[in-house]
């Protein structure tokens, strides 16, 4: 395609700022009542005739304005959209979503995800990833109260699981302790899967009078193995997709919503274009649209994400999903932010689990 005329670029940011705004095709009188272009009508006419024969913009009907194309958006995302700034109001309502310190990941990222959802109107997409050889970084134990006691097994990705065990009968302070002490012995650096009959006989010649709480806490184990090899896909706020009058179509949004209804697959979500990554980097929002999706249900929308690492081989991904005239600055904005505070509590769970 041939370069942009400055002119060209102001003209287009018009169109997708209004598209954006109204859902509605822009004609060349809504541009100069309302923008600063410097441009007539017939020069303005002229311009978007241009722009739409280098494939940026489309024109539905004949009689009617023009709607950015997928080109159109993407030249807007890569060069003519502007940073953006949450208001105060803003601020604070994602940071309150957090106060609670919650201390379940899986339960972290659900509320992550309502949250972005909720401030952005569009769907929110969450992936907990495939934990590739997580291994069991502590184990806590603890009575809560005689014969209850809590187990917290912790992941070297900072996944937490925690149960409330109950016994026939109290144990002796120092039997729990010993047991604690052997968990964290034997089990330390196993990922859940590897725990063998072996690790087993030296927990249970270990456990002395605790024998009963041990057994107990080994059912746990056994319960929580499939969900360190698992991925989990979550969907919120799919439903506010049916207000914009791109999904009004029954087909598309059928089609649409099969796939969101279906998938338990995240490699959609994970993927990495822009090749390998630099040690530790994370926080990129990456910005999909239409058929860059890779998949025909979403030819019709966007998808905007960002990630958070967990550790070295592992991320939570968190992204956005709405029709390809979503507001893409603002999307970004909030995503980042979000992501941004979600990996701050992580961290700091991640660090106090480690003292």
């Amino acid at each position: 395609m041939s370069e942009l005329t400055d002119r060209k670029k102001r003209i287009l940011k018009a169109i997708v700022d209004e598209y954006i705004e109204t859902a509605e095709p822009v004609g060349s009188k809504i541009l100069v009542e309302k923008y600063q272009l410097g441009v007539s009508s017939a020069t303005l006419r002229n311009e978007m005739a241009d722009l739409e024969d280098m494939g940026y913009l489309m024109q539905l009907h004949t009689s009617s304005g023009r709607v950015p194309s997928n080109n159109g958006y993407r030249f807007y995302v890569d060069q003519l959209m502007k940073e953006q700034t949450l208001s105060e109001s803003e601020v604070r309502r994602i940071s309150s979503a957090f106060d609670s310190r919650l201390h379940e990941l899986d339960r972290l990222i659900a509320e992550a995800g309502r949250a972005i959802s909720e401030m952005t109107n569009y769907a929110s997409v969450t992936l907990t990833p495939r934990i590739t050889g997580d291994v069991i970084r502590s184990i806590r134990l603890f009575p809560c109260e005689p014969n209850l006691y809590v187990f917290v097994i912790i992941s070297e990705s900072g996944l937490v699981n925690d149960k409330m065990i109950r016994t026939s009968r109290p144990m002796k302070e120092s039997d729990v302790n010993s047991l604690a002490d052997a968990l964290n012995r034997i089990l330390r650096g196993l990922a859940p899967g590897d725990i063998s009959f072996r690790h087993m006989a030296e927990l249970e010649s270990a456990a002395g009078e605790a024998k009963e709480l041990l057994y107990a806490i080994l059912d746990y184990i056994k319960t929580i193995i499939a969900e360190y090899s698992s991925e989990e896909v979550h969907i919120d706020g799919a439903n506010k997709l049916l207000y914009y009058p791109e999904f009004h179509d029954l087909d598309k949004a059928r089609s649409m919503f099969d796939f969101l209804g279906s998938v338990n697959d995240g490699s959609w979500i994970a993927r990495d274009e822009d090749g390998e990554r630099k040690p530790g980097e994370q926080g990129l929002v990456k910005i999909r649209i239409g058929s860059e999706n890779g998949i025909a249900p979403l030819n019709d929308s966007s998808f905007v994400v960002t990630d958070i690492q967990l550790s070295p081989n592992s991320r939570i991904y968190l992204g956005l999903l709405g029709p390809t005239r979503m507001d893409y600055a603002r999307a970004s904005a909030r995503l980042q932010f979000v992501a941004r505070i979600l990996g701050r509590v992580i961290e700091d769970i991640m660090g106090n689990n480690e003292e």
